[in-house]
Parts: structure tokens; sequence; C-alpha cells
């Protein structure tokens, strides 16, 4: 795309690429149903499932959160490690079994993490479910070198 190119199809009342109008129409409904709810109640919601969803990481013998640093943690994508040498293949198998998807690691993180998306489309319900899941991973032989500490 080019202002020059923009500006000849506008001068002739046409547009220059085919807006998406499922996609724009989808957008304003959800917007509806998040203007229904209110920002505060949105952001207070994200904040909950946020807090708890490192509580249980805290609590978690197998997983633990990405970010040790409480003050540095996203509310919006929570990062999750694991231990006792279980693999992303092992904790992404009931995660999908269950009909979930999460993001994966980036570069040198890429096959040691996870991130759980926290959006307002998210239900506390879903987390619950998601944790669930998470908690049948298939844990190897637990050996002392396969525990390594919190970091």
């Amino acid at each position: 795309h080019s202002l020059p190119l923009l500006d000849k199809y506008a001068k002739q009342d046409y547009n220059h690429d085919t807006p998406n109008v499922l996609g724009i129409f989808l957008l304003g409904r959800a917007f509806e149903r998040f203007n229904q709810r209110g920002l505060e109640t949105i952001q207070r919601e994200t904040r909950d499932k946020a807090a708890r969803l490192y509580a249980w990481l805290e609590k978690s013998e197998i997983y633990y959160p990405a970010v040790p640093n409480p003050a540095l943690r996203s509310e919006n994508a929570v990062g999750v490690k694991w231990r006792f040498g279980l693999t992303e293949a092992d904790v992404l198998a009931p995660v999908r079994a269950n009909h979930f998807e999460t993001g994966v690691g980036y570069g040198a993180l890429r096959g040691s993490m996870i991130r759980i998306a926290n959006f307002p489309v998210h239900t506390l319900k879903d987390h619950e479910r998601l944790i669930s899941a998470l908690e049948t991973a298939r844990v190897p032989e637990r050996t002392a070198s396969a525990n390594p500490a919190r970091q």
C-alpha cells in the first residue's frame, strides 16, 4: 500500500482493499459484550484470574511461574515452567486432549515453557478446567536429579 495509491482509489470512491466485514461485525459484537460487563469488571476479573493462576503455580509441585519476580509478571499472559523432566509434549498432551490451546515459549525458551492467555473471553471456570488438565500430565519417575529447585 502507498498513500498515492490509496488516494487514487479514494478519489474514485473505491476501497483499495475490501474490508473484512465479518471480522468487523464479530469485533463489534465482542465489544458490545465487553461494554455490557464494564471496563472495571473486566479489569477486576482479569486481576483475579491471574492471581488465582499464580497462586496455583506457587503451590504446585510440578509447575512454577516462568517469571520469578511477582512485580514483573503479566496478568494477560501467564508463563508456566515445569519440573521432573517433563517435556513440552507431556504438558501439552492433556491440555489439548481437553480442547485447550496455550502458547509455547519463544526462541531459547521453546520447549521449556507454555503461556496461558488470560483474556476477558476466558472465564474462571475455563482456567479451573485448564489447571485440572495440567495436573494430569504424566510425570516421569521422580528422582533427586529430575527435581530441580524452584528458580
